[in-house]
């Protein structure tokens, strides 16, 4: 190519003025949000799997009436032990789906997985006290 005549009209200082190509953006990190998932998920796994039994007990004992949320935490608490595979599958394929993500989805994940979690989990304490509280309401002077 240096020896087409078109080329050789070229300045030497062509080169210095053509920037430099740009570098390629690096890659995105998933591994550590596919780990956070996985931590919470296991968190969610001992919630209701051991914790959630035991007040389930406890409401049985006492034989209180329980709120429609109460009923639902149990419920899922009891199909979690009763199919712990598809608990597990679920707990290991959303973390390792992560890494298919596209990067913007990984971005928002990293907000949205926390969050989503905090949530369900205030939802389930707050289902698992709601018997408690209404027991507490029936206790006192009545006037």
């Amino acid at each position: 190519m240096k020896d087409d005549p078109a080329f050789r009209e070229l300045p030497d200082s062509f080169d210095e003025r053509v920037p430099a190509p740009a570098e390629p953006p690096p890659p995105v990190r998933r591994w550590d949000l596919a780990l956070m998932t996985l931590g919470y998920f296991a968190v969610t796994a001992a919630g209701l799997m051991v914790i959630v039994p035991k007040f389930e007990t406890v409401f049985l004992q006492v034989k209180i009436p329980m709120p429609g949320l109460t009923l639902m935490v149990m419920s899922l608490s009891g199909f979690c032990r009763a199919h712990p595979l598809v608990f597990a599958s679920l707990m290991t394929g959303i973390p390792a789906s992560i890494h298919l993500w596209q990067p913007r989805a990984v971005s928002i994940g990293r907000v949205a997985i926390p969050l989503l979690f905090w949530v369900m989990w205030g939802w389930m304490v707050v289902a698992l006290f709601l018997p408690l509280i209404g027991t507490l309401e029936g206790i006192g002077q009545r006037r």
